[in-house]
This record gives structure tokens, C-alpha cells and sequence, in this order.
């Protein structure tokens, strides 16, 4: 999934962000505890116990077939709320933004004055949406521990909320590790590879940290070029504008005619300084002798509209550096 809103400027994203919020509150807000005990024929959850409309009220009705049902409906609104969002959009926020909405429906519905469940089921149901999915799992198995040692399922739900953010960020460490270690994988691109490169990383408002984050959901940059443009226009973004693969072509053969060439992040040649960073710059255009990039160098970075003061002081230092 994309880490960025790069692809969307913010301007046009604000209205759908404020529709993913009312749609998966509204969707949260379904109070299914109320709906199953009433089917039953048990009458109205919200005076019976507790007065909660969540599964483990429902469950002191002895109707156990209605417990399960209120159980796995709200779980399935919190995970659909997040799939649906991420799928569609393509962009981290907005399913973070849908688990946000949906969980605060379900706690909060206008429909029952405000007064509705706890939201763990719908918050572990949000969580499974999620990669990875063992997080959810230790979530799980952090509130049955809790609710057992304690027999308090309020007690045992703020302890799963406190870790499951620590959950997800170490899991989600080192699948983040992981999908790193597929763009920095060292091979040499074939031609048509290299080209694909050039167009994405040359695609209007891509810049490192998306087109790092594209290869990463996508695996393929042939599939991520061909997504992009389906996520801006999700993000509500009218034209992506992105090189042909003749304007790709024709920008490293003008290269290649200055004894140039072209090097992607995960190829041998590409330094292993730069490469170190997170992320790479997904190409650069290489003058001379690439295996000098094996020796320890220094490296003058600028910025891509450099001032006339700026680019005369970078001359100077870098030939102060080279004598």
C-alpha cells in the first residue's frame, strides 16, 4: 500500500477524506447486537446486562448463536471498512482513516443517541485488514489473556489497544525490511525493465519515497505504472502526466550519445552509498568510469533548480575536493 498522498495533492483529497470517514462510520454505526437479540426474539440488548449492544452482552441473553453473529458482523464492518478503503484507494491514510471512522460508529451510532459497544470486535476486525496479519493474531491473544487473568473485558481491551500499535510497528519493521530487500536485490535490468524505470521515476509528483513505496506493494514496475494513474484518479487527482515509453527512449539514447548511461538503484554498478539510503534515488545518469563508485568518494548533492551562486560554489568546492 502506497505510504504517500504524493500522487494526490491534498486540496483534492480533502473531500474524499471526509467521505471515507462518514461512510465507515455510518457503516460502524449498524447496530448488529441490537438487530441479532431482536431477531431472537430476546428483546432489547440495551436493557439486558450491562446494556451494551457488543457480543459479550449479547451473550449473557443464553442465546449463543446471537453472540457469535454480533461477534462476527462487527468484526467483518471494522475489516471491510479498511479493505474496501485500501483497495480502492491504494493510499495508507485512507484505510487508517476508514478503521478511525468505523470503530468510532460502532462505539458512538447516531442512530441509539451515541450510546453504543466497547469496539473490540470491530477494532480486532480492523486490525486483520492490516499486513501483517500476525499483529491482529497477538492483539487476540493479548486481550483473551487479559480477560481471562483479570476477568475484566474492559481491562483486557485497553491492554490490547496500548500494544497493538507496538505489534504492528515491530512486525511492520521487518516487513518493511523485507520489501526493501526486493529493491535492493542487485541485478541488471534488460532494456524494456530500464525504460519502465526512467517513466516512473520521471512521472510527475513521484519522487523517491512513492516510487520506492509502488515497487513495494506492487513488486513489478511494469504493474506499478500501469496502477499509478488508476490510484491518482482514486485520490481524486484529474491526469497524472507520465513520460511515453518513446519519450523514455529517446531520453537514453540523448544520454547514451554523450557516452552516458542510465543506472537503477538495484543494479551492481549503482553506488553503494547512495543505495544505502531510504530510499535510493530510483536512477541516475552515470558520465565515466562506473567502478569508481567502488572507491570511498565524496558526493555533492543539489537541488534540482539550483541557484547561479549555488551551482558556481558546488564547481568550486568539487574541484577544491578533486586536486
Amino acid at each position: 500500500m502506497i505510504e504517500t498522498l504524493a500522487l494526490v495533492p491534498w486540496e483534492t483529497a480533502r473531500p474524499y477524506i471526509i467521505a471515507t470517514l462518514l461512510c465507515s462510520y455510518l457503516l460502524g454505526s449498524i447496530p448488529f447486537g441490537l438487530i441479532f437479540v431482536w431477531l431472537a426474539g430476546a428483546g432489547d440488548i440495551r436493557k439486558i446486562g450491562s446494556g451494551n449492544i457488543g457480543a459479550t452482552n449479547v451473550l449473557r441473553t443464553g442465546k449463543r448463536w446471537t453472540a457469535l453473529a454480533t461477534l462476527l458482523a462487527d468484526a467483518g464492518k471494522g475489516y471491510v471498512a479498511v479493505r474496501v478503503a485500501g483497495d480502492y484507494f491504494g493510499i495508507q491514510l485512507f484505510p487508517v482513516l476508514a478503521g478511525l471512522g468505523v470503530v468510532l460508529g460502532h462505539m458512538f451510532p447516531v442512530w441509539l443517541r451515541f450510546k453504543g459497544g466497547k469496539g473490540v470486535a470491530t477494532f480486532i476486525g480492523v486490525l486483520f485488514a492490516f499486513r501483517p496479519p500476525v499483529a491482529a493474531v497477538l492483539t487476540c491473544l493479548t486481550w483473551l489473556t487479559m480477560a481471562w487473568a483479570t476477568r475484566y473485558s474492559s481491562v483486557a481491551a485497553l491492554a490490547a489497544a496500548i500494544l497493538a500499535p507496538l505489534y504492528f510497528l515491530l512486525l511492520g519493521t521487518r516487513r518493511r525490511t523485507q520489501d526493501r530487500a526486493g529493491m535492493t536485490a542487485r541485478r541488471i535490468l534488460r532494456d524494456d525493465e530500464r525504460r519502465a524505470w526512467l517513466r516512473l521515476a520521471r512521472t510527475e509528483t513521484i519522487g523517491p519515497t512513492t516510487f520506492a513505496a509502488l515497487i513495494g506493494r506492487f513488486g513489478d514496475v511494469r504493474e506499478a505504472l500501469d496502477a499509478a494513474p488508476r490510484l491518482a484518479r482514486h485520490g481524486g487527482a484529474k491526469e497524472l502526466r507520465m513520460p511515453t515509453e518513446v519519450d523514455a527512449r529517446d531520453e537514453i539514447e540523448a544520454l547514451a550519445r554523450f557516452g552516458g548511461r542510465l543506472l537503477a538503484s538495484i543494479e551492481p554498478d549503482f553506488p553503494s552509498g547512495l543505495a544505502a539510503l531510504d530510499p535510493p534515488p530510483p536512477m541516475i545518469a552515470v558520465l565515466g568510469d562506473s567502478a569508481l563508485f567502488k572507491r570511498e568518494m565524496v558526493a555533492v548533492v543539489g537541488a534540482r533548480n539550483a541557484s547561479a551562486l549555488g551551482i558556481k560554489f558546488a564547481t568550486r568546492l568539487a574541484a577544491d575536493l578533486a586536486q
